[in-house]
């Protein structure tokens, strides 16, 4: 293979991961003759992120690395480095994954076939919760969306990746399978993941109820409002059932379902919760064809 592949990795808080994803990307794209760079950004890490990734880029002039003066969050990292790739291709993936060989292979024996986004479907553990939140958001936005899946995309459609960033609508993965891009998918053998995730279940739920909002952009009214009335009359159901119990000793219902009232309490506020908090991302998102452009604390191999 005779083009260049851009290698994107973005980190906060995990030191121990880069100079890891350093070392097998490096090994891989040696082993195989192909030209590549690598572009590590520092999200603002308290750590020793940034030490570690400024150590490994004054010794390798391929390792691109930008470090952001405040916390500025995933996407805006990853748009960055998109802005700053030169590669023919480029492949960004979470630097708490691990560099999946397989799917490289897979890419490289079907690169030349002009498709603009390959998909690798890693192997993940099935849960009930995952496959629900899946099969909804599959059935609502995109039947090509895929559970922490990797891909590549050619630097042809780069462009049209930045103008949807600078809309501040979508997250990459749904920028690339919501377009109507000429896309393959390769099925792969093992899962990706270094480590298990720390996210809690009520992190997981924001980040759920975050992906619904930004990607509304037609059904806001069909979708959010009605998400949002249902959640409120929860609250105000509950709220009344309560009042009736406490103050007048009324049951208005069976004593057995006070346990599903309390549930349904406690659902609509977190419910409620997730919504504000998916609402300010969205207008956080949109924010970013105005935002200050200097908002780097310090590069290294930046043209």
């Amino acid at each position: 293979m005779n083009k260049k592949i851009s290698v994107i990795n973005c980190f906060y808080n995990n030191p121990e991961d880069v100079s890891k994803n350093y070392n097998l990307i490096k090994k891989f794209f040696e082993n195989k003759n192909i030209n590549f760079e690598i572009i590590f950004i520092n999200d603002n890490s308290p750590d020793e992120t940034w030490s570690e990734i400024k150590d490994i880029s004054s010794k390798d002039k391929k390792v691109k690395a930008i470090c952001f003066k405040s916390n500025q969050g995933q996407q805006i990292a990853i748009r960055e480095a998109i802005n700053k790739s030169s590669g023919d291709y480029v492949h960004y993936y979470d630097s708490d994954l691990k560099f999946n060989e397989e799917f490289f292979d897979n890419f490289l024996k079907t690169h030349n076939k002009n498709y603009e986004v390959f998909w690798g479907i890693p192997s993940v553990s099935s849960t009930f919760l995952r496959n629900i939140f899946i099969f909804f958001y599959k059935f609502i936005f995109s039947k090509n969306y895929h559970y922490r899946s990797l891909f590549i995309f050619d630097s042809k459609i780069k462009k049209q990746i930045l103008d949807q960033y600078n809309e501040g609508k979508k997250f990459i993965g749904e920028i690339l399978s919501l377009k109507n891009f000429i896309n393959i998918k390769f099925n792969l053998s093992e899962n990706i993941n270094f480590k298990k995730t720390s996210y809690t279940f009520f992190k997981r739920f924001s980040l759920a109820v975050d992906h619904f909002v930004i990607n509304s952009e037609e059904l806001f009214d069909k979708i959010l409002i009605s998400f949002f009335s249902i959640a409120i009359l929860l609250f105000l159901f509950s709220i009344i059932i309560l009042i009736s119990k406490l103050l007048f000793s009324i049951n208005i219902i069976p004593g057995w379902l006070s346990v599903v009232v309390l549930v349904a309490f406690l659902g609509s506020l977190i419910l409620i919760f997730n919504v504000f908090f998916a609402m300010v991302n969205y207008n956080m998102l949109k924010s970013l064809k105005s935002q200050n452009k200097n908002i780097y604390f310090e590069t290294h191999n930046i043209d």
